[in-house]
């Protein structure tokens, strides 16, 4: 008898491109191998995650780009695991050129998804309320500098609002936030710095636990509502 076929995966580096896991979730599922599928889909789910915590890690062994979450809308519920769906959805409709042209898979086949117009609509309704909820200040008797703090705030918000990465509500703004410092000669004290960060958190988090509803999704099982 011969073993089962599988696939090795390996977390910690790129071991298959997007499009490699995505045929082999669709050959793995079309000829009944269900540990290609299941391994497949694993190294997927990295990524395109049920989970919040897993989702602000962002640890996920290959490169894609938002028009991937178009396929994996299509695995998804090929493999019927839904709990992949709203990332996927929230991906792909981040950039207008997705929504408009789809995702030319290799052999040539464009797929187009045209539901997610609706919840990147709602994306960019809350924009301006999540930004300002993130960039608020508030002061505080742990505030070391109360009055640059919150010119820094203030020069913050302004660059997300104006950023063309704005309505990534999902997304961190961490990684800006020492090149706006050096760029706009602000500077935020400690005590603040880790109230930015745990406000984003917070925002984001609300975001995500909304996510399957603001793309007309079912709630999955084991999504995190509260």
């Amino acid at each position: 008898m011969y073993p089962s076929p599988s696939i090795y995966l390996s977390h910690d580096e790129n071991c298959y491109t997007f499009e490699q896991l995505f045929a082999l979730t669709r050959l793995g599922h079309k000829y009944q191998m269900d540990v290609v599928e299941r391994q497949a889909v694993s190294c997927l789910k990295l990524l395109f995650t049920d989970d919040f915590e897993q989702w602000k890690d962002g640890n996920a062994p290959f490169e894609t780009n938002y028009a991937h979450g178009i396929g994996v809308v299509q695995l998804a519920r090929l493999a019927n695991n839904p709990g992949m769906l709203p990332v996927a959805l929230y991906l792909c409709s981040l950039d207008a050129s997705v929504l408009a042209h789809g995702w030319t898979r290799a052999d040539g086949t464009v797929e187009r998804l045209e539901r997610c117009i609706d919840g990147y609509g709602i994306l960019r309704e809350e924009t301006s309320t999540v930004l300002a909820r993130i960039f608020q200040f508030a002061s505080s008797w742990e505030c070391t500098a109360p009055n640059s703090c919150e010119v820094c705030l203030a020069e913050f918000h302004a660059l997300a609002s104006a950023s063309s990465e704005r309505h990534t509500l999902l997304h961190s703004w961490e990684d800006m936030y020492d090149e706006w410092t050096e760029s706009s000669h602000v500077t935020l004290c400690t005590a603040c710095m880790e109230a930015l960060c745990e406000r984003e958190k917070e925002q984001r988090c609300a975001i995500w636990r909304r996510l399957p509803k603001i793309y007309g999704l079912p709630v999955p099982d084991g999504w995190e509502t509260a």
